[in-house]
């Protein structure tokens, strides 16, 4: 029958595995991704599986028509696609499901036990295809923002799954980088800010080489350097910007701001086994980043900034690794490790030794790619630095006040900075009716920019200010387009330390004077 049900159990799943792939149970048992498979179903008490024998992927026909139908020996065209309820389904329920008659299990009762489902490759190892599972919970801090609304289809059933396609690299026509750009450009073909046709891995890995003699004399099938990613990402309209990664504070400054603003990145790290000195590099790795955790308390590994921001308190992040699974998780360690006699800073992995040892192989992260529309010119760093300095006013001038009057400085400034379009940001304004009606007019009549760099003051953990910058701006230009008071508690401390020159002799030198004139 082209389409089977099974009770979910992780012999059942391996057996499918088996049949659909022709993969050895060895080689099944040794790969850590099944490892990480069992783990997550057993985490959404998966109970049914529903089997699609035969099944067309449009990515791997394309990748089959494209290399694997030049090999002698004859691969499948088709793949198996495996369906995953978290609710028991019989075949009679299968029965009365298609036929819409069944009493209890309608298209809103599936969907909220939905789980997802796998495209299993005709391949003799690399066998996960196109995955969507669903992401975990959003809770305790944890927060996933690269997901989409997908639609699956099934016994002509509409169902749907938030999340972000995930596949395993196949070492034959992809490896982790093209992998990170497979997910990336499919989340980002679906964005209204940056949409892009939706490629194969064998397309990107064509579109990165550039050119079609070398593609077919020299596939890269070890991994694409940084020329061959950014040509895929400006190949598809979008822009490639490189952030190197010499701090982890900012690192975690460019996760929030990008992350939150629902642009995806691709981070590059080096893995390390640090089971026994030396350590050894093990190699570079791509991995796109899906969401972060935020923590109760900040913690600082070696600020750059002196401002106190909501990324600070970022303590881990989920990753598509195509090594390990969708989601899986990196921790921020603490302290350093020495690597070539330098001290790195560094996250745990769930990747294992050769041994199958956990918590030994950390990623030291070294390059941040994040694919942006070309109207985004200003980076988050320069924001965050103009920022620094008014933040330095502030608690400057503050604890002028503070020691006249004997006062104690007990809060400090929380600053929340992302990337926002100037059409949200209005409709925010319009419906937020903290904001004074006179304030409201005035600043919906006027223009804003395509894109604004928001960065929002919370004091006592109320909003208190937002300053906007102009996304767009050159280099050389202020930056700074406007700032929307929420309450005056801010203002009035940065108005009295102007009107009484508390700080005066360092005003004229700073470009940052274009904010404070809001002050006055």
């Amino acid at each position: 029958m082209p389409i089977e049900r099974f009770d979910y159990s992780k012999n059942n799943l391996s057996n499918l595995l088996i049949d659909c792939s022709k993969i050895s149970r060895l080689v099944l048992n040794s790969k850590d991704i099944i490892t990480y498979l069992f783990e997550y179903f057993e985490h959404f008490e998966t109970k049914t599986i529903i089997l699609e024998k035969h099944y067309i992927d449009d990515d791997f026909l394309t990748d089959y028509a494209g290399y694997y139908a030049q090999c002698f020996k004859p691969y499948r065209k088709n793949c198996c696609r495996i369906h995953f309820f978290s609710i028991n389904i019989s075949d009679s329920d299968i029965e009365k499901i298609i036929l819409k008659k069944h009493e209890l299990f309608n298209e809103k009762i599936l969907n909220e036990h939905y789980i997802g489902f796998i495209v299993i490759k005709p391949l003799p190892d690399t066998i996960i295809g196109r995955t969507y599972l669903k992401v975990y919970e959003e809770i305790n801090g944890r927060i996933y923002p690269i997901k989409r609304k997908y639609n699956v289809h099934l016994f002509g059933l509409d169902l749907f799954i938030k999340t972000l396609p995930f596949q395993e690299q196949d070492r034959e026509i992809s490896a982790c980088a093209t992998c990170a750009l497979w997910s990336t450009f499919h989340f980002t073909a679906l964005s209204r800010d940056f949409p892009n046709s939706i490629l194969s891995p064998l397309e990107i890995t064509k579109v990165a080489i550039n050119t079609y003699e070398y593609f077919l004399e020299n596939l890269p099938n070890d991994g694409l350097d940084f020329d061959e990613i950014k040509r895929a990402i400006n190949k598809i309209g979008l822009a490639a910007r490189f952030i190197e990664i010499k701090n982890p504070d900012v690192f975690k400054l460019a996760i929030y701001g990008y992350i939150t603003s629902e642009i995806p990145m691709i981070l590059v790290v080096d893995l390390y086994d640090i089971s026994q000195e030396p350590y050894e590099n093990i190699g570079t790795h791509a991995v796109v980043i899906t969401g972060y955790k935020i923590c109760d308390k900040p913690y600082i590994h070696n600020a750059l900034f002196d401002i106190m921001s909501t990324s600070l308190f970022i303590d881990r992040i989920y990753v598509h690794d195509d090594r390990i699974g969708p989601f899986a998780r990196m921790i921020f360690n603490k302290g350093t490790i020495e690597f070539d006699k330098k001290p790195c800073y560094t996250l745990s992995t769930s990747w294992k030794t050769k041994d199958k040892r956990d918590g030994l192989i950390v990623a030291k992260p070294d390059v941040l790619i994040v694919p942006l529309h070309n109207k985004i010119r200003v980076d988050i760093n320069d924001v965050s630095n103009i920022v620094d300095y008014f933040n330095a006013v502030f608690e400057t001038i503050f604890f002028m006040i503070a020691n006249r009057n004997k006062m104690y400085f007990k809060e400090r400034i929380i600053w929340d900075i992302k990337l926002v379009r100037g059409t949200d940001l209005k409709r925010t304004i319009s419906n937020d009716p903290s904001i004074q009606n006179t304030f409201k007019i005035e600043f919906l009549k006027n223009d804003l920019p395509q894109f604004l760099w928001v960065a929002a003051a919370y004091y006592y953990r109320k909003k208190s200010l937002e300053l906007l910058f102009d996304a767009s701006d050159i280099k050389q230009g202020t930056k700074f387009h406007s700032s929307i008071l929420y309450n005056n508690d801010i203002y009035r401390v940065i108005n009295c330390g102007l009107r009484n020159n508390l700080i005066k002799d360092t005003l004229e030198i700073k470009s940052e004077w274009e904010i404070l004139k809001n002050f006055i």
